[in-house]
């Protein structure tokens, strides 16, 4: 009993850390608290009851992800009634699980945003649109809820949100160098696509001691997926919008692609290919 308690207990954790990551993307450090507690109390924890006390930190103080500020940590303890024990004058026996979540960091892409790529379908494509040839996404068919709300779209992708640009505008970023969030991270995850593919593209990492690390994706076309090992689809939609307006019926897609990052060295920038084809949308680093 005492064994499936605790599995019951280190699930509960690692959920309420996840969503306290979730909620600290999604809403600040406002939001931390309560998706965690409100996660915690869906599996069966609910802090205060039945001797139930959940512990939510951001960031960490100790451990792999100590001053981390996308980590969270989630500890539950409780003092679980025992049988067998009882007989030994131990009726009760204090269990604890923690678990935590590295989170992640979003990147600003906001002063990089050159291509005018995603629309509502009313409106009309302008400087080429997402490919060059006035077609673009639709904001309507990613995101319908958020775009009503002239809000940028969201996709989730390995627990994570990323956060698209609004619709009409700049919302896109190609052949330009991204400044990133200094720092130590593992992992950059990137939302992106390629018009006239599918295409090989370089993409240049630049630390802050002058060194590069450059990785070469090939990324299927925005149109057409091809399925390749390094590209995980994150949303399609069932049409486009075309010139002046209106949802033309072309399939579309939009893809993730994770960079392997050097932790052990300061991450600066990130260089993409020399392409008006090649089009990132939004960048998370994890730790």
């Amino acid at each position: 009993m005492l064994e499936w308690r605790y599995l019951q207990m280190s699930a509960a954790a690692h959920a309420a850390a996840t969503s306290g990551a979730l909620g600290l993307q999604r809403y600040g450090t406002g939001g931390v608290s309560p998706g965690a507690l409100n996660a915690a109390s869906l599996n069966g924890f609910t802090n205060g009851v039945n001797g139930v006390n959940v512990s939510v930190k951001n960031p960490p103080t100790s451990g792999t992800y100590a001053n981390v500020t996308s980590a969270v940590r989630v500890t539950i303890t409780q003092s679980v009634p025992t049988s067998f024990m009882s007989l030994a004058a131990f009726p009760a026996v204090t269990m604890k699980a923690r678990y935590d979540e590295p989170g992640i960091t979003p990147v600003s892409l906001t002063s990089s945003f050159n291509i005018y790529a995603i629309y509502r379908d009313t409106s009309s494509v302008v400087d080429g649109g997402f490919d060059t040839s006035n077609y673009g996404y639709s904001a309507n068919a990613l995101d319908p809820v958020r775009t009503a709300n002239n809000l940028g779209a969201l996709l989730s992708w390995r627990g994570n949100i990323f956060s698209l640009g609004l619709p009409d505008g700049k919302n896109g970023a190609a052949n330009v160098t991204i400044p990133l969030t200094s720092g130590n991270f593992s992992q950059l995850l990137m939302v992106a696509a390629t018009s006239y593919g599918p295409n090989t593209a370089s993409f240049v990492v630049n630390y802050a001691d002058g060194s590069t690390a450059t990785t070469t994706l090939t990324m299927s076309d925005w149109v057409n997926i091809s399925g390749f090992a390094n590209e995980v689809v994150l949303q399609r939609t069932g049409y486009l919008v075309h010139g002046t307006g209106g949802p033309d019926p072309i399939a579309t897609a939009i893809y993730g692609y994770a960079i392997n990052l050097n932790n052990l060295k300061t991450v600066s920038s990130l260089t993409l290919p020399n392409s008006r084809n090649v089009v990132v949308f939004a960048i998370d680093l994890m730790p």
